[in-house]
């Protein structure tokens, strides 16, 4: 994470003092640099600016509205992908051009397709034929003419975790090419549906460009036979997914490599006159945020150490839901100090609270702080109460210069919605 470093041996965010932060608002923490964010968007926009593209960032990694502002005003090229009647409210007055947002999901509601059609976005992505039919008798409700592209599940076999693979045949997203092809026809001849768009998304965490490139083959020929049937394709949607370094063992996605492995059909694409679209979340938030937690207690239980930290899997469910892997590392070093093993746990009352296991850390103590990187995406979106806990605050650094973008709840908080009679 290049905008870390150690000064006098305290761990820095870009020029801010992460001790200091810890204090002025205390922990859990989460801390992101504007920096990075920058950086990570301008490695996908540098590599594809030849083409005529849309980066439509994926809402659901990362919904903080100063974030979500941030990204907005980054580029043209910027637009955002949503799930969620709520992500399209965070979208719309983060800043993103409603000409520039895509609605994906598999359960939108009547109200939802409503909001879509009244903010008049770019595109409704549809994933089924009841939800099909289900938009069209809203569209036509609406008196509007509504764009719509078609989620399209190819069945290919991806490597990443079960729960994020979403290109299986047995996975609940998408249409088969056989009866998105049939939608697609009775779109064209509705009055009030206007088919502009193809969509596949893959899955979450992929590092290699291979299937990818047998996706956009298929999309190719998909678009060819469409054409033949007098339906013609503008944005042509690969989805994201694209995988991130967790650690050093990790592979990360190469935006270079995959250009160069579909550029035969991204210039046809664009003789054509079409658009190519990009769904990036984790690639453009995951690695510029970070968790600070603090040591609540060390225990020994049965020759195991543990490090238990204010952080539980109510601020960070990651690990609990995927195994999945967050450095951690402390804030402040300790010259000398001798390594121990620890499995680093939360305060929940769930055997499944843990962060780190069998780590091997600087001898820890109460009261120290620890740093868990690659945090930006899929940990404060999934965030929660569980054990009436109080969500963390937020803080967005830039250069030596933070502003809190969200505060950390209160126990009113936790009580607001509810009403007690008597």
């Amino acid at each position: 994470m290049s905008m870390l470093s150690y000064r006098n041996n305290v761990l820095h965010i870009e020029g801010v003092n992460i001790k200091t932060l810890a204090a002025l608002y205390g922990t859990p923490l989460y801390v992101y640099s504007a920096s990075k964010i920058k950086e990570n968007f301008y490695s996908i926009e540098n590599i594809f600016k030849n083409y005529t593209h849309l980066i439509c960032y994926a809402v659901k990694a990362n919904n903080n509205l100063s974030i979500c502002r941030l990204i907005a005003s980054l580029d043209e090229s910027v637009g955002a992908d949503v799930i969620s009647g709520g992500e399209l409210y965070k979208a719309l007055i983060s800043g993103f051009e409603p000409r520039k947002i895509i609605f994906s999901g598999v359960g939108k509601t009547d109200e939802e397709i409503r909001y879509a059609i009244r903010k008049k976005i770019l595109l409704l992505n549809i994933e089924s034929e009841e939800e099909f039919t289900r938009v069209l008798k809203v569209a036509e409700k609406s008196r509007r003419v509504v764009p719509v592209s078609f989620r399209i599940n190819f069945a290919l076999q991806v490597d990443t975790h079960r729960h994020v693979n979403t290109a299986h045949g047995g996975s609940k997203f998408g249409l088969s090419p056989e009866d998105a092809i049939s939608l697609y026809v009775k779109a064209r001849a509705s009055v009030n549906l206007l088919p502009m768009g193809i969509h596949t998304h893959l899955g979450s965490q992929l590092k290699s460009v291979e299937p990818y490139v047998e996706a956009i083959k298929r999309l190719n020929n998909m678009i060819d036979r469409l054409k033949s049937s007098g339906v013609d394709i503008k944005y042509i949607d690969i989805g994201g997914g694209f995988g991130i370094k967790y650690k050093d063992s990790d592979e990360a996605m190469e935006m270079s490599k995959l250009e160069n492995s579909i550029r035969p059909y991204l210039k046809k694409f664009a003789r054509e006159g079409k658009i190519i679209m990009f769904e990036p979340g984790r690639y453009i938030i995951g690695s510029a945020g970070v968790l600070v937690t603090r040591v609540l207690y060390t225990k020994e239980n049965y020759n195991k150490k543990f490090i238990i930290v204010d952080a539980g899997m109510n601020d960070i469910i990651r690990p609990a839901l995927y195994d999945a892997y967050h450095e951690i590392i402390p804030v402040e070093e300790r010259a000398g100090a001798r390594k121990v093993y620890y499995d680093v746990v939360g305060p929940i009352c769930e055997s499944g609270d843990y962060i780190g296991k069998r780590r091997l850390l600087q001898e820890t103590f109460s009261g120290d702080l620890l740093c868990i990187l690659n945090a930006g995406a899929y940990c404060m979106s999934m965030a929660s109460n569980y054990n009436s806990r109080l969500r963390a605050a937020e803080v967005l650094v830039e250069g030596t210069k933070e502003r809190l973008v969200r505060k950390r709840e209160s126990y009113k908080d936790l009580v607001d919605k509810e009403i007690i009679e008597g």
